[in-house]
């Protein structure tokens, strides 16, 4: 593939220019994951998993999720840390 002159745009190799950071996405990818159209539901369940774990969240909490997640134990509460870390990183956080 072939760049264009400005770096957000390419072209492909027939000559036609495209945006490679589109405002709504066609696609996730790595460089729009935060504009997918899921993004604000899983800033929701990262704020859920760190009022699990115990401490303040911001943003939204469903108390659905709590009731399924159950009694706190360690390893819960290390594996929905973990999972908070990771949505957090990939999605931005909430708020």
């Amino acid at each position: 593939m072939l760049r264009h002159r400005f770096s957000k745009h390419a072209l492909c190799n027939d000559g036609c220019a495209f945006n490679l950071k589109p405002h709504t996405p066609f696609a996730v990818r790595g460089r729009n994951l935060r504009l997918s159209p899921i993004a604000g539901r899983m800033r929701g369940v990262a704020a859920t998993l760190r009022q699990f774990c115990g401490r303040e969240a911001a943003g939204p909490i469903d108390a659905a999720a709590l009731r399924v997640l159950g009694k706190r134990t360690p390893e819960k509460t290390a594996l929905a840390a973990l999972l908070e870390t990771k949505i957090t990183d990939a999605f931005g956080p909430a708020g």
